[in-house]
């Protein structure tokens, strides 16, 4: 029996993406359990994902195919297994992630082409499964779900635990899904985090699963895994860093989890442990952690930033969110991680069930006066099974789940703001990171091309000129960010100051040209709907736009 797992194609080739952990530690628990797995991964590969799929299900004689990602990726998913039924309808597929986890019905009604969907954590579930195929096993699969067409409804079995070891998961399946092609993709300006590295060489883990808490927007709520936390002991994580430090010679670290650690203790353990790799890390921890003895050992760690979970400033929509963190940590937290030169991700996120116009003004004036720290500011997304998501349905605000999917989450109004003030408010949030009001400029000294450019920038905070190598032009957008590295605050770059050589006489005009009509569509409310519905197009993958200049 050949079981196939097929990645979505998130990119074309030479792009980057992010590496699905998920789909390589379920194909390493498969093969760790005796069974013959073949896995695609489409993205280091110029072929349309038809093409792909076809020839790897008739080359290897596929048996099963399995797909798990989010509901974002949910039209390719469709593709893939319409494609593998169009080849051969006897053969098994099976659906995983948050696409059938989320919202089964919404799920298998998008697609009828799923056999069967794993609700919640794979690994047990799975291996189940492959034995009820094979006649192993006639009892119920719980944690599963299957359309049935008879009755145009789909059967739930009973929920499954989630995973209480993690210790017990193998290391992911680096190999079968390329990753020695993922490590080539990387340069330091791909991403500006990557710019603390002159050559950047990425591992990803991720040290736990779920979260403790219950943000009132997360998709968590409700679902199988819902926020049962469990973290994998020190041993188990360092002996996948070893793994990726060996085979891959890796030198920056990527921590994925939704909360690396919850008091300090986890964290004094990592940084003791990680210090000796001289690796660039990052990790998703809380504010009220912070002190100035812990982000000084995090720094001395290799730590070069710190992600928080802020959200907002003012205590009314903190205690609404579910944060269970005050306005004094986060202001706490933020300065020292400042003063430390530690660089600082977060969001201010508009759009809370009781954010008024009051509150929504309250976070902008806080925001625009502390602009410093490099923070975001974002419109929630409703995702299902969030608290909001089940308010927006319940007062009709989201009339139609299937199409709220089908467009990825559209942003609706379940504040307490007028719908005129939250479009009002959600234009500026488009706006804020062109403002150069709010962000650090790098003024670009010296540009020459060796190996890619070099390009030598001072920081507007600190003055320290920092010389980054292998560089390259990502787009002829007016601005790039790079990360100080010294200071660690994020820095704005005039992309024709750093590579006007690589400029035409049409991409100068062109520059000024768009620069100047996204000013004019972001200050234009019906401008600005058709820019957000061209968007919305471009996202679901129904039009293609040039991303060169804009």
């Amino acid at each position: 029996m050949n079981i196939g797992i097929i990645c979505p194609k998130y990119v074309n080739k030479g792009q980057t993406y992010v590496f699905n952990l998920a789909l390589a530690t379920t194909s390493a628990w498969i093969k760790q359990h005796g069974y013959n797995v073949v896995c695609l991964n489409p993205n280091h590969y110029d072929e349309d994902i038809v093409v792909q799929v076809t020839r790897f299900v008739k080359e290897n004689g596929i048996d099963i195919v399995y797909v798990e990602d989010t509901f974002v990726w949910h039209r390719q998913i469709r593709e893939i297994f319409d494609t593998v039924k169009k080849i051969d309808s006897r053969i098994v597929t099976i659906a995983g992630g948050t696409i059938v986890t989320r919202k089964p019905d919404i799920g298998f009604w998008g697609i009828k082409t799923i056999d069967l969907g794993i609700i919640g954590e794979v690994e047990e579930t799975i291996i189940e499964l492959l034995e009820m195929i094979e006649g192993k096993n006639t009892n119920p699969v719980n944690g599963t779900s299957c359309y049935d067409p008879s009755t145009n409804k789909y059967i739930l079995m009973e929920p499954r635990r989630a995973l209480p070891n993690l210790d017990t998961l193998p290391i992911p399946d680096y190999e079968g899904f390329k990753y020695g092609k993922y490590m080539e993709l990387f340069y330091p300006s791909e991403n500006h985090f990557y710019s603390v590295l002159d050559e950047v060489r990425v591992g990803n883990i991720m040290g736990s699963r779920s979260c403790p808490f219950k943000c009132n927007f997360c998709y968590l709520h409700g679902t199988a895994i819902g926020n049962r936390y469990r973290q994998r002991s020190m041993d188990h994580i360092f002996r996948e860093i070893d793994y990726l430090v060996e085979k891959y010679n890796i030198n920056f670290l990527n921590t994925y989890d939704l909360l690396f650690s919850v008091g300090k203790d986890r964290l004094y353990e990592f940084a003791k442990r990680i210090k000796k790799y001289n690796i660039k890390w990052w990790a998703q921890i809380r504010v009220p952690d912070v002190d100035e003895d812990l982000l000084k050992t995090l720094k001395d760690a290799g730590m070069f930033q710190a992600s928080y979970g802020i959200e907002s400033i003012d205590e009314n929509i903190l205690h609404s969110m579910g944060k269970h963190i005050t306005v004094e940590q986060i202001e706490h937290a933020l300065e020292l991680t400042y003063r430390t030169k530690i660089n600082i991700q977060g969001n201010i996120i508009i759009g809370d069930m009781e954010d008024t116009k009051e509150s929504v003004e309250k976070s902008l004036e806080w925001l625009k006066k502390n602009w410093k720290y490099g923070l975001n500011l974002v419109m929630i997304r409703t995702h299902p099974f969030s608290p909001q998501y089940m308010y927006a349905v319940e007062k009709g605000i989201i009339t139609d789940q299937f199409e709220h999917l089908n467009n990825v989450f559209p942003l609706v109004n379940c504040s307490k703001m007028s719908n005129k003030d939250y479009e009002s408010v959600s234009v500026y949030s488009e706006n804020y990171s062109d403002d150069p009001r709010y962000f650090y400029h790098g003024e670009v000294m010296e540009s020459c091309v060796d190996h890619g450019y070099t390009l030598k920038i001072k920081c507007q905070n600190c003055g320290t000129i920092n010389e980054y190598r292998h560089m390259h032009r990502k787009s002829f957008k007016t601005f790039f960010k790079v990360i100080c590295r010294d200071c660690h605050v994020h820095l704005r770059v005039e992309n024709l100051k750093a590579y006007g050589i690589e400029y035409s006489i049409l991409d100068r005009v062109m520059s000024i040209v768009i620069r100047e009509l996204k000013t004019r569509v972001n200050s234009n409310r019906v401008l600005h709907q058709m820019y957000c519905m061209v968007k919305k197009m471009k996202n679901n993958g129904i039009i293609k736009v040039s991303e060169k200049y804009v």
